[in-house]
């Protein structure tokens, strides 16, 4: 089963560039609806992971990785020189992978048998992927997204297939040995919820009961509350809740929706309860999320 997921696993790249930063890298409160993947060829910096409580010091020859509706803090105190890679890992039902799974957040890129040398052939296949902006509070993740579209229907499938295998291989390293059975675990609850899942992401704007859930799946309420949280490791109404805020967390970045019009799409009839339920989940508010974390 987890070898079909991995093999039907879709990744998409957004962006990718070689680059040097200076000291006006420096971003409080960063959390994207996509993955972020950094190599570092010389020069320094840091990034603060909020939910762990860690900091971890950026080095040469080494690779980061930031996944995605992950909370975080970047910070460069003098410049360093690197790639980065602004990118997406969808299964087949539609969740990132990296929401599910509890990452490596750095890799030695040598021990692994990884250098500069694949993350410039990765950005030499994919051209045109530079930032259109370089500052982080501007609104450019909706352009981003449709151009990385448009780049993708004109790639030849040589360049799409090695593409897929570089960044495969890059990711490898982040994904630690003792999570494949919980990894495992996990899907297997999604495939057994399937109608469940499905129904809750087609209705989002919809209101939940835990009768109406567990009838669907054919199971006492119960029973189906406690089964769901074993696998899926969250409850059907935390499940729920986590849906509709990284829903409005895409919306957020590729609208320009009202935030009281955000809160009704994904199912919030009062607009206060939703930007207290967003700031408990991720950790600011919808307004500032908006402001701060654009690309």
């Amino acid at each position: 089963m987890l070898k079909t997921v991995l093999d039907l696993l879709e990744l998409n790249i957004l962006s990718v560039e070689r680059f040097r930063v200076h000291a006006e890298w420096r971003y409080q409160n960063v959390s994207s609806p996509y993955s972020r993947l950094y190599y570092i060829a010389d020069g320094s910096g840091r990034i603060y992971f909020h939910k762990q409580k860690k900091e971890i010091r950026l080095r040469p020859g080494y690779m980061y990785l930031v996944p995605c509706f992950t909370l975080v803090d970047l910070y460069c105190p003098a410049s360093f020189l690197h790639y980065y890679i602004h990118f997406t890992a969808c299964m087949q039902n539609g969740f990132d992978l990296l929401t599910l799974v509890n990452c490596r957040f750095e890799a030695s890129a040598k021990r692994h048998g990884i250098g500069e040398a694949q993350f410039e052939r990765l950005y030499r296949l994919n051209p045109g992927r530079e930032l259109i902006e370089r500052d982080a509070n501007k609104p450019i993740y909706k352009s981003t997204l449709e151009r990385a579209m448009m780049l993708d229907r004109a790639k030849p499938i040589a360049d799409a297939v090695e593409s897929n295998g570089l960044l495969r291989l890059l990711l490898a390293p982040f994904l630690a040995a003792d999570l494949t059975q919980a990894v495992a675990h996990t899907i297997e609850g999604m495939n057994r919820f399937e109608p469940v899942i499905k129904h809750i992401q087609a209705n989002l704007t919809q209101q939940f009961t835990l009768g109406a859930l567990s009838e669907k799946a054919g199971l006492h309420p119960t029973y189906f509350s406690n089964i769901f949280t074993q696998f899926m490791g969250i409850s059907p109404m935390r499940y729920i809740q986590k849906m509709r805020i990284e829903k409005a967390q895409v919306m957020l970045l590729s609208s320009n929706d009202t935030l009281e019009s955000v809160a009704r799409q994904v199912g919030f009839d009062d607009v206060f309860y939703f930007m207290r339920i967003f700031k408990k989940e991720v950790g600011i508010s919808p307004g500032r999320y908006r402001r701060l974390n654009h690309i």
